[in-house]
């Protein structure tokens, strides 16, 4: 819901226009991602010169969560800002109550705008909590306390909410459930996925992308395997280290730890008990979910070198370069598709333009009929629900859910006259036979593959 409350201003704003909303949204979402993480670096006493060379090596870098248009990228910068002020609050003694006030909304923002990261956000308050009674701070302790009893009331309030008026508390695909270890074959590999995609290393070898490909499966396997060293080796520490008199760095990696093993935790179980949905999508391939673990993955590389380098053993060393090293040509691609992007400005039109005049293109049939026709209600039906749903959202006309009852529309039931705009795309034409050879029908022209069509609907 929250993402709804953050898009209603500038749907507003922008006269409807839902597109340059959503725009307008992200793009200053991201703009804070890169400068809570500069904030999370300075806390941790990380020079200037060093934070503009990870903005310099990340602020480039074409992230999953920005590829595909969805609610991630927001979720992910909320929580960040919630690390850094979880840092503030266990570095300083000044000012916490405002940051504990800051640190609850900001969580509860991030789970209420994506559910999936509901259950991983206690860790935070759950750490809080842990570090206060192991350092003997009371209010610390108080913190702790007083965070996870609000997130979960109120956390708890929503999902009741959600549960007594939409039907269901959260939201999860329908295929079946059941156990599918199966799905486990698609795991993303996250880890060295963070240095360098592995669709930037295929494009390198000249290797077409695909799932299955030799690449992704070595970067699987590379990736099991640090998920098992890094698994050990922080536990070992952790054993060790335990919770007490911990620096505002080492309190950063513990944090960055336990937050990246729930979400993979988490990820892996869904996987395991939800079918592929279509046969072919499941939660542990998704490399946008694993957005978070990347970013502190990217942090964690940084903060490990400046801090620690000198004092570890010399491959340690050689190894942080070589990262380093394998991070460029990730740093490079993004580059060079911002120039590509900037240079062919208004030379050549992205998937979020073409699809924006589509719309005016069906909102154009639809005024132009209803100036002939008076005010007439219309409704719109295609054999693409993702292109309805764009009309729909852009001319404001509900959307007709069954859409193949336009082959008899004896079957409609209406109290007043209707105008029907249908779209129907090349490839799905045979199916709409029944309705194609009606003669009442108009054709209103052809854009980008779909034709568009107009009929009236009459009370009977």
């Amino acid at each position: 819901p929250v993402y709804t409350l953050l898009f209603a201003p500038l749907y507003s704003l922008f006269n409807h226009n839902f597109i340059l909303s959503g725009l307008v949204l992200d793009i200053f979402f991201a703009i804070s991602l890169i400068f809570i993480s500069r904030k999370i670096l300075k806390t941790l006493n990380i020079p200037s010169y060093f934070i503009n060379l990870y903005t310099l090596f990340t602020g480039f870098i074409l992230y999953p969560f920005y590829i595909k248009p969805a609610s991630d990228a927001i979720a992910i910068t909320l929580f960040l800002f919630a690390v850094y002020l979880s840092l503030l609050l266990l570095k300083k003694t000044t000012h916490q109550n405002l940051r504990l006030l800051g640190l609850i909304i900001t969580l509860w923002l991030c789970a209420s705008t994506k559910y999936m990261y509901m259950p991983v956000i206690f860790i935070i308050p759950a750490f809080i909590l842990i570090k206060g009674f192991a350092d003997k701070n009371v209010s610390l302790k108080k913190a702790g306390i007083i965070s996870l009893s609000i997130l979960i009331c109120a956390l708890g309030g929503l999902l009741f909410y959600q549960k007594t008026f939409g039907g269901s508390a959260i939201y999860i695909t329908q295929p079946s459930r059941g156990f599918f270890p199966q799905n486990l074959h698609s795991l993303y590999p996250v880890i060295p996925a963070s240095v360098m995609n592995s669709e930037t290393a295929e494009l390198i070898f000249h290797i077409p992308y695909l799932p299955a490909s030799s690449i992704y499966v070595v970067y699987q396997w590379i990736n099991l395997l640090l998920i098992l060293v890094l698994l050990q080796y922080g536990l070992r520490i952790i054993n060790k280290k335990r919770f007490q008199r911990l620096s505002a760095t080492n309190i950063f990696f513990y944090l960055t730890f336990f937050i990246s093993l729930a979400i993979l935790v988490l990820l892996i179980f869904l996987s395991l008990r939800v079918e592929k949905e279509s046969g072919y999508w499941t939660y542990v391939q998704e490399a946008r979910y694993y957005g978070l673990i990347i970013v502190f993955l990217q942090l964690s590389i940084f903060i490990y070198y400046y801090h620690l380098h000198k004092a570890s053993p010399k491959y340690l060393r050689y190894l942080c370069g070589l990262v380093f090293l394998l991070m460029l040509p990730e740093m490079f691609r993004g580059i060079i598709f911002s120039y590509n992007r900037i240079s062919h400005f208004e030379k050549e039109e992205t998937s979020w333009q073409t699809e924006y005049r589509f719309q005016q293109y069906a909102e154009a049939i639809i005024k132009k009929e209803q100036n002939s026709n008076g005010s007439i209600n219309a409704i719109i039906a295609g054999s693409s629900s993702y292109m309805n749903k764009r009309v729909s959202l852009r001319s404001r006309i509900p959307m007709m859910k069954d859409v193949l009852k336009i082959n008899d529309l004896s079957s409609l039931n209406t109290k007043t006259s209707v105008l029907l705009l249908i779209l129907l795309r090349d490839d799905a034409l045979t199916a709409f036979q029944p309705f194609l050879s009606l003669k009442e029908k108009k054709e209103q022209g052809e854009f980008n593959g779909f034709h568009f069509y107009t009929i009236y609907v009459t009370p009977h």
